[in-house]
């Protein structure tokens, strides 16, 4: 199957990070590797598949568009990392590889976690609990593009205000106008 980015592609790599499957990947450096898929997020703007390596017996990321082309795999193995360690191996990999801030928001109307759909981002230590002017949600996360999008969608459904960190306030501002002129 060759990669084009769209939603199938997407949902088979969603199919076998549910159901533990392999995959067989073929990289544009002609780099060839049977992965099992345990999650998906966006790291430096970027979407990336975390995965094990079953061979080398190591966890490992690998951005979607170095991808060219892949498939599933008819092989199954034994996962060598339970969930929360491969949550541990995730959570060391941004710690190293990313930019992240502890971003805190208020929230003007009530909802819960679940309602803030993270859609790819990785979120560490996320809360959320109510003010006397609506909720407050932080979380530790990566800045970027990509949470600014978020950021901006959250905006709308839930009259977000950024509170910390000043400088994401800022950034956020600059992304919002610069979206409306795009659009007009």
């Amino acid at each position: 199957m060759e990669l084009t980015s769209g939603f199938k592609d997407l949902h088979l790599i969603d199919q076998c990070i549910q159901h533990d499957l392999t995959l067989y990947i073929e990289t544009y450096n002609k780099t060839q590797q049977m992965i099992i898929p345990r999650a998906m997020y966006y790291l430096k703007d970027k979407l990336c598949i975390f995965f094990e390596d079953p061979k080398n017996e190591v966890f490992d990321f690998i951005p979607i568009d170095e991808i060219k082309k892949f498939e599933k795999h008819p092989l199954k193995f034994n996962l060598k990392f339970h969930k929360t360690q491969a949550r541990k191996m995730i959570s060391a990999i941004f710690s190293k590889e990313s930019n992240r801030k502890r971003v805190v928001v208020k929230l003007n109307k009530n909802i819960s976690v679940k309602s803030l759909d993270p859609d790819l981002l990785y979120f560490e230590e996320e809360s959320l609990v109510e003010g006397t002017h609506g909720m407050i949600w932080s979380a530790n996360v990566e800045v970027g593009s990509s949470l600014m999008s978020w950021l901006a969608i959250q905006h709308i459904k839930y009259d977000l205000e950024i509170i910390s960190p000043v400088s994401l306030k800022e950034d956020f501002q600059h992304f919002i106008e610069i979206t409306l002129v795009r659009a007009a």
